[in-house]
């Protein structure tokens, strides 16, 4: 059992919640709680599986629990007494159980090439919130991937991987090392026509059919779609609004525009 928060594996779990440079590096997050966890069981790579000492006492009353906590393959399985867990928990109320899983691998390559591919692109999306529902959102319409400009939140971050509830494994996420604007090149060299919400030169979203193989923008919660982006575009979209609602939330806009690609192609 762990019993010190000097332990170099509490450090290195505190180091992979709190720093985006060093999960990328090692290629490595940390997902917390019960369904988080079994999650990543299902469908991802767990590397280590930590257990609160309360967590291991409850194994002991509980079958389910035990069954779970058994059927976990994990490279390294460990108990953390119950207020160092505290201290790594990135959780008001933590469950007990959390672990270190690898990142997906996606290649992008084989996303691009299909022949009806949708793609939502987000451009300096920042807000945690915001993106766990997209994600979500993207794998219930059946989309092919989401892809992050650079200037996104980092995806892996505690409240990301808490709010897409194991989406994050299940949508391929594509984190561009390049700027957005060469990825949208590349893409619409590949057959993609690019759609961008924006006031001028603009459809109503109800007039659009989209194409087999289409790339939606959605831009900053403030600022909107970048120069850069908008200057991709093929097609730009208008959302309506009633009642003098001058713009919807960032992934609600992106529902919508999901909803109604899907629904068209």
């Amino acid at each position: 059992m762990i019993t010190g928060k000097d332990n170099p594996r509490i450090k290195y779990i505190k180091k992979l919640l709190d720093k985006s440079s060093f999960r990328n590096s090692e290629k490595k997050f940390v997902a917390e709680g019960l369904r988080a966890v079994k999650e990543c069981n299902r469908f991802g790579t767990i590397n280590q599986l930590y257990i609160s000492s309360g967590y291991e006492e409850k194994m002991s009353e509980n079958s389910e629990l035990s069954d779970v906590y058994n059927e976990i393959k994990a490279d390294i399985k460990e108990t953390v007494k119950d207020d160092i867990f505290n201290k790594i928990s990135d959780t008001k109320s933590p469950q007990g159980i959390l672990a270190i899983v690898y990142m997906p691998e996606v290649n992008p390559d084989a996303i691009y090439e299909k022949k009806n591919a949708s793609v939502l692109v987000l451009d300096e999306v920042r807000d945690p919130g915001n993106i766990g529902t997209i994600i979500r959102t993207a794998q219930g319409m059946g989309f092919d991937a989401v892809i992050f400009s650079k200037g996104c939140a980092d995806i892996y971050q505690p409240k990301i991987v808490r709010s897409t509830m194991g989406s994050l494994l299940k949508v391929p996420c594509i984190k561009l090392e390049n700027d957005l604007k060469t990825e949208l090149e590349n893409i619409k060299k590949l057959g993609f026509t690019i759609y961008a919400t924006a006031l001028n030169n603009s459809v109503s979203i109800t007039e659009i059919i989209f194409d087999e193989k289409a790339a939606i923008i959605i831009g900053n919660e403030a600022n909107g779609i970048s120069d850069e982006a908008f200057l991709m575009s093929d097609q730009n979209i208008t959302i309506p609004m009633k009642n003098g609602l001058e713009s919807y939330n960032a992934s609600v806009a992106a529902s919508i525009l999901m909803y109604e690609a899907g629904k068209k192609q």
